[in-house]
């Protein structure tokens, strides 16, 4: 059984009571509503979608901080933004991919926006998460399908 939050309050208590249970905890873009209205192509959105990120990883350093079996990064997609099309950006996803792993955490990503496109999955994959949630798991199944066909 899995214990899905957003913040860690809660999480102790849940090991406590449930030592097999698991925990998977989000860390949003913070910014909650549609692609119009937080674009990422604006710098400060893009800028508040780091920054949420950078806190919310760099507080896995400070003792005694709640370890989630898993934890889920929203991404925010815009494939017609110029460069890198994902908030929070690709190097900092890939940083944070990479301390999660070095902590035996599964780094999991949603795109919260972008799903519905197979590209969003290649760029993604590329950066190194251990997992995908979606929204449009045909998407990702025919994503998932081009690579078998690409190891072949």
């Amino acid at each position: 059984v899995y214990f899905c939050t957003g913040g860690t309050s809660l999480i102790s208590a849940w090991k406590k009571a449930n030592p097999e249970g698991k925990v998977l905890m989000w860390i949003w873009s913070g910014m909650w509503g549609d692609a119009k209205r937080w674009d990422i192509k604006k710098p400060e959105v893009a800028a508040k979608c780091e920054a949420t990120l950078e806190k919310r990883i760099a507080e896995f350093d400070r003792p005694g901080y709640p370890r989630p079996d898993i934890v889920q990064i929203h991404v925010r997609v815009d494939h017609s933004k110029p460069g890198d099309p994902f908030a929070p950006s690709s190097a900092l996803l890939k940083k944070a991919f990479a301390k999660l792993k070095s902590l035996g955490i599964e780094a999991q990503v949603m795109p919260w926006t972008g799903g519905d496109k197979i590209e969003t999955y290649e760029k993604l994959w590329a950066l190194g998460p251990d997992s995908f949630s979606t929204d449009y798991p045909d998407v990702m199944d025919a994503f998932f399908r081009s690579l078998e066909k690409k190891e072949l």
